[in-house]
């Protein structure tokens, strides 16, 4: 039986603006006075110039920021993993959003609730503990050709290609949406955490994802004893600001699901 997996991360593009180049450990540790070699007064600290860029909400400029993301659809029988992309006009301008099956366009944004709608379809950004600034997780159901799909995925401000780091390791946390589904369409799909390690020289990327909720994509009932706890990423390429890659294995309690 084949598996498919789908996973969405909320590090929708990998950027300098999360990196910790030029900032070690040491740095910021608290000086110990009771160490006569140490200085008085902590030494310097070398911060990268980070690039500017408008939040996803609440911005008072009237610029245009490009979006980039990825949503997993789901309709009964059917999920599959779709980019995203579109722009906004921040200070209330229009927002466009399209996964390629759906394009959603609302005159003026997000309110301040993070929802937007056109005919009938609302589209709500979900963002865990208010924790994110540049992108969002996000949820909305639409209806095309008679199917009735439903959507959770994650959008943000693109990362400019000339912002992306080429040198340096970098790690970074966050959270996923994934979906899992067999050949005769049955699975699980829900929200997790996400953590990485970055190699952008050798433009490669390592990571993990750990299931938070699980649910079925089809039906919305909660899947009590899922088939795995765990998504392991090995070998992903970075290509421009994004990454993908297929060596994922999925365990449960330790245990490699074959």
């Amino acid at each position: 039986m084949s598996l498919k997996f789908s996973v969405v991360l909320l590090l929708v593009c990998l950027s300098a603006c999360a990196s910790n180049e030029g900032i070690t450990p040491e740095d910021n540790l608290p000086n110990d006075r009771g160490d006569t070699d140490r200085e008085a007064t902590p030494p310097e600290q070398t911060v990268p110039n980070l690039p500017s860029y408008e939040p996803l909400i609440g911005s008072s400029s009237n610029t245009i920021s490009q979006l980039r993301g990825a949503t997993v659809t789901a309709r009964t029988g059917n999920a599959q993993l779709r980019n995203a992309t579109g722009r906004v006009r921040h200070n209330g301008g229009k927002l466009v959003i399209d996964d390629g099956l759906y394009k959603l366009a609302d005159e003026n944004g997000f309110d301040a609730n993070g929802e937007a709608e056109n005919e009938g379809v609302t589209l709500r950004l979900v963002n865990p503990n208010g924790q994110y600034e540049y992108a969002s997780l996000y949820s909305t159901s639409y209806t095309v050709d008679a199917d009735t799909y439903t959507a959770v995925g994650a959008i943000g401000i693109a990362t400019r290609d000339e912002d992306m780091p080429t040198t340096g390791l970098a790690s970074y946390s966050g959270d996923s949406v994934y979906a899992y589904t067999t050949q005769t369409g049955t699975g699980f799909a829900g929200v997790g955490t996400f953590s990485a390690d970055v190699d952008f020289e050798g433009r490669q990327m390592q990571g993990y994802m750990e299931v938070r909720t699980a649910q079925n994509p089809f039906t919305q009932e909660t899947v009590a004893n899922p088939a795995f706890d765990r998504i392991d990423m090995d070998r992903f390429i970075i290509s421009g600001t994004s990454f993908s890659g297929t060596d994922m294995r999925p365990s449960n309690n330790g245990t490699e699901v074959a």
